[in-house]
Parts: C-alpha cells; sequence; structure tokens
C-alpha cells in the first residue's frame, strides 16, 4: 500500500480513498468524476509519475 496524500500529519492511501467511495454509498460499477486538483486535499506525497 502505498501513501498519497497527508494531511493534518495523517497519510491516506488509495484504501482510505475507496473505504471513503463505499462509506458514501459509492460502489464498483458507479461512474464518478474526480476533480483534477485532489492535491488540494492535502500534501503529495508521491511524484507526478507515481501518482498517475
Amino acid at each position: 500500500m502505498k501513501y498519497f496524500l497527508e494531511h493534518n500529519g495523517k497519510k491516506y492511501s488509495d484504501k482510505d480513498l475507496i473505504d471513503a467511495f463505499y462509506q458514501l454509498g459509492i460502489k464498483r460499477g458507479d461512474i464518478l468524476c474526480v476533480h483534477t486538483e485532489l492535491f488540494k486535499f492535502g500534501i503529495p506525497l508521491l511524484s507526478r509519475n507515481e501518482f498517475l
């Protein structure tokens, strides 16, 4: 598991993001429009190439 974002001293991974989607009622197969400035939520921990 790679952490990709840090906010208020807590690191977040892809699993954290997926868990948050499930808590919102979003499920596999749903279509989402994700804002391109995801890193406004915190400090990026991966390089651009690693993230993409």
